[in-house]
């Protein structure tokens, strides 16, 4: 069925994987496509993919792809977050300040990381 199917979509290429994925549904892979055949009724979805500019780069620097340079950059980058987040603690005095409405934000901002870490195993 599936040499059916790209033979009158006049697809070339080889799939890399043919399976059915229910009754109703033929799953025929390719690198960056997939067809899903409905093969009661003959009609086919062809779901691809298409590299988004922000998105892939974003990823990109996010797995480190850049190595060494991009370390420093991130390491800079997060020490400067860190500054700026504690210099803010002490900007407001009062009850928007440290002991009060702050305060409360503060530990709240430190117990979701330690929470997680803690019931997810931890390192």
């Amino acid at each position: 069925m599936a040499a059916v199917v790209m033979k009158r979509l006049e697809i070339s290429g080889e799939p890399q994987e043919v399976y059915r994925a229910s009754e109703e549904q033929l799953d025929v892979v390719f690198d960056k496509r997939t067809l899903h055949v409905n093969p009661a009724t003959g009609r086919v979805l062809d779901e691809g993919q298409e590299p988004r500019f922000l998105l892939r780069v974003a990823n990109w620097l996010h797995l480190n792809r850049g190595k060494k340079a991009w370390t420093y950059v991130a390491d800079t980058y997060a020490a400067g977050l860190l500054v700026l987040a504690l210099t803010g603690v002490f900007m407001l005095p009062g009850r928007r300040g440290l002991l009060g409405r702050g305060g409360v934000w503060l530990a709240i901002g430190v117990l979701v990381p330690v929470l997680y870490v803690h019931f997810s195993g931890g390192p």
